[in-house]
């Protein structure tokens, strides 16, 4: 009789476990999915109004979001080929590429309050903000066809074409505020030709270059002064005070247009990567959790910095955008689209840019973060409840074995 104690305490031990982990495996990382337009490919944070910005490229439209409802609150249609964007904090704007123009989007009004027409680009794709010189950075895309080796300059006060930079195959930039650099990664094309050029805002040329192992999107790691370059199957972190790789990440997935953000409340990387998000970490550049989202499409990610949540797009028709807690890295979660996609929206057939205001076409619930927070502490209780249980009936069986011996 005496051998039972053990055994049952054993039981005890067992089920408390699994019931924390239960409770732990409920922890939510997607706290809702919104719908966007038709193929978003360019998402960017408003630090100033909270609101993220989406691109979608096939419905030629700006979308607008809160992000405390997570509502559609503005829409700027008729921008054939919208992109990719950068938020102007000097000026209080937001700034998107589409086909051979640039806009500039007012974040007071949600209107365009100006746009530049590219006297060399035929396809301008990306874009970056250079805070020290209050200018914009533009490229082509590595896919498109003809490729223009070049980098276009603009003022953002003036709405200008200030200098041309000579370069092979752009693709991706990223500006390092630090430093007072342009990174960029691009290719000749060749296998082994692809690097990381670091541009010079103060003479507008190419300072030096890093030979990567192919051509990615990028992240700049204010803290630590650095680059993270997607780079295939791997993430290749780059010191700007070296231009030097000084680690690479391994076990990341692969998405054709997935791209990185960097979490500067958390020192982290996130890469919306194919079917989930990965997290890496900038202290041990390890990658430290994922997040499932079922995306076979990545294309942008963008962290809000005022709510601690991380914008992942996938390109669908019409596209979903997963709204992410960076409270839970680490944890493996799924993301559910709240809209079932319907068919392509139909481009605007005004060539001219107009501004309208609407209400969501898809309103998120929110009662998602709510009911995950109220099933937690169901479980705490529930562990709590069976504890005190489990520890009474223990005692019992242990007092009914001391009689009994």
């Amino acid at each position: 009789m005496k051998a039972k104690a053990p055994k049952f305490l054993g039981f005890v031990i067992i089920l408390l476990f699994a019931l924390s982990a239960a409770n732990t495996a409920r922890a939510t990382g997607v706290t809702t999915t919104v719908t966007a337009g038709s193929n978003p490919v360019g998402v960017a944070y408003d630090p100033a109004t909270h609101q993220v910005f989406v691109a979608n490229y096939q419905s030629d439209d700006v979308q607008i979001f809160s992000d405390s409802t997570n509502a559609v609150v503005a829409d700027i249609t008729g921008l054939p080929g919208v992109y990719d964007l950068a938020y102007d904090s000097g000026k209080a704007e937001m700034w998107v590429t589409g086909g051979t123009e640039v806009y500039a989007i007012s974040d007071a009004t949600r209107a365009i309050v100006g746009n530049i027409t590219a006297d060399l680009l035929p396809n301008l794709t990306r874009i970056a903000y250079d805070s020290g010189k209050g200018e914009l950075f533009v490229s082509a895309s590595v896919y498109d066809v003809p490729t223009p080796d070049v980098v276009q300059v603009i003022s953002d006060s003036t709405y200008k074409v200030v200098d041309n930079i000579t370069t092979q195959t752009p693709f991706a930039m990223v500006y390092d505020s630090a430093k007072g650099e342009i990174f960029l990664s691009q290719s000749n094309g060749q296998v082994g030709g692809a690097n990381v050029a670091v541009i010079s805002d103060a003479t507008n040329s190419v300072s030096t270059t890093i030979p990567v192992s192919t051509t990615g999107f990028l992240a700049y790691d204010s803290a630590k002064g650095e680059i993270f370059a997607q780079t295939g199957s791997t993430v290749t972190v780059i010191s700007d005070s070296t231009n030097k790789v000084v680690a690479t990440v391994s076990g990341v997935t692969f998405g054709w247009e997935g791209s990185l953000a960097y979490d500067s409340g958390k020192g982290e990387i996130y890469m919306n990567g194919e079917n989930q998000v990965e997290v890496i970490s900038d202290s041990t550049n390890t990658v430290i959790g994922t997040w499932s989202t079922g995306f076979a499409q990545p294309t942008d990610i963008a962290y809000d910095s005022g709510t601690g949540e991380v914008f992942a797009a996938n390109s669908l028709i019409p596209g979903v955008v997963a709204v992410i807690s960076d409270s839970s890295s680490g944890t493996s979660v799924s993301a559910t689209s709240s809209v079932s996609p319907t068919s392509t929206t139909a481009s605007p057939t005004s060539s001219s840019p107009t501004t309208t205001s609407n209400t969501a076409t898809a309103t998120p619930s929110t009662s998602s973060q709510a009911s995950s927070t109220s099933l937690s502490f169901s479980y705490l209780l529930l562990v709590a409840a069976t504890s005190g249980v489990i520890l009474s009936l223990t005692l019992v069986s242990l007092r009914k074995t001391k009689i009994r011996a």
